[in-house]
């Protein structure tokens, strides 16, 4: 039961923050923000001082995947991947959440580009919020 409401605020800010992805293709920093808040005060009693130190290394991925990708992978999804560790307290429950979002973002838009092959859409961007909150869903 003390599980109910993080979740509860949890799958509240996943439906906000992947329709706004989703219709504009902008995941706002004020919604990461507040993401990020509501991360920190309904988890607080989880954190430890030693639990931070992943968050550097997490910060560096975040950074390696910026480079990486020069810029095709949006900066509020790079955002979103740095916020939700507030959410997850483990570096390896992390990485699985990471890797699952990647493999489920990367389906479906094998799929999409797929069915769609034929049109000549400039914007082939794949909002990829719902997909991190999905892939993420595992482990918080």
């Amino acid at each position: 039961m003390h599980r109910v409401l993080p979740l509860t605020f949890y799958f509240l800010s996943a439906l906000f923050i992947s329709r706004s992805d989703i219709r504009y293709r902008v995941i706002r920093n004020r919604d990461s923000l507040a993401f990020f808040l509501l991360g920190v005060i309904l988890n607080c009693k989880r954190y430890t001082l030693n639990g931070f130190i992943p968050l550097i290394l997490i910060t560096l991925i975040c950074l390696g995947l910026h480079l990486a990708f020069r810029g095709k992978i949006g900066a509020g999804d790079l955002k979103l991947f740095w916020v939700i560790w507030f959410w997850t307290f483990s570096f390896t429950n992390w990485l699985e959440g990471l890797t699952l979002a990647w493999v489920l973002g990367g389906l479906y838009a094998i799929v999409h580009f797929a069915l769609n092959r034929g049109d000549k859409q400039k914007d082939k961007s794949i909002p990829f919020a719902p997909f991190i909150f999905l892939g993420f869903l595992s482990v918080i």
